[in-house]
């Protein structure tokens, strides 16, 4: 399936579909228990192998059940709001084997400095199976769930260790926001808001910004100031 155009913001440019790979969006709840259980290996293997490769200091210890469960509850979400969930995918043309996924969200969400909520996009779960990194199945499956949002802003928060998605999100158009108290994005208050529920600590987490052509900039980010890329 072709990958659909992604109108170019900053210095964003455009790769196109990995070759052999089928990208496409699909409906969770249609997935059979085998497709589904596709999914959820492929997602515990990539979030295992990026938690394994910190060093002890850093290290997060979940076993499989911490992802399996987190993954059961963001498809929770599909079958109480289907309208602001989306799930795109990534499998491998001749095998139809899961080489990766992203699960995105809509939602109302009152950010800091502001009064009344906005309406964003934030990605709840980007994956790629450890044997199918380095083909650019990432960068795709992210600007094909960007092209989705025509106009809405999008903002995420990821670990502030995970240097290859932030440098996947950076090459994708998003922003690192900081502001003077957080020059290194660690713990600002969007990430706060981000963050839901218990076992997160906000200074490990940095926030993201993408905001698609035609769209003004939100409230948080014009008064932030924009962080340093890291080196490509």
């Amino acid at each position: 399936m072709p990958l659909p155009p992604v109108k170019k913001d900053r210095n964003q440019t455009l790769s196109p579909t990995p070759k052999g790979i089928i990208l496409k969006k699909i409906d969770p709840l249609s997935l059979s228990p085998a497709q589904l259980n596709g999914y959820k290996e492929a997602k515990k293997n990539a979030f295992m192998t990026y938690h394994h490769s910190l060093s002890l200091a850093e290290k997060v210890v979940f076993a499989p059940e911490n992802y399996y469960n987190a993954f059961t509850a963001a498809l929770c979400k599909f079958e109480e709001t289907p309208t602001a969930c989306s799930m795109f995918s990534a499998t491998d043309q001749k095998t139809q084997c899961v080489l990766g996924g992203l699960l995105g969200e809509k939602k109302l969400l009152t950010l800091p400095e502001t009064d009344h909520p906005h309406e964003i996009y934030t990605i709840t779960y980007l994956f790629v199976e450890p044997t199918a990194q380095q083909r650019g199945i990432g960068t795709a499956l992210v600007r094909l769930f960007l092209n989705s949002m025509h106009t809405t802003p999008c903002i995420l928060a990821v670990r502030y260790t995970h240097l290859v998605a932030r440098k996947l999100y950076e090459k994708c158009g998003f922003t690192l926001v900081t502001d003077a108290t957080h020059p290194d994005g660690r713990g600002t208050p969007l990430v706060h808001t981000l963050l839901e529920g218990p076992g997160y600590i906000p200074h490990d987490f940095v926030a993201y910004c993408y905001t698609p052509s035609g769209h003004n900039a939100l409230p948080f980010v014009a008064m932030s100031q924009k962080g340093q890329s890291l080196s490509l």
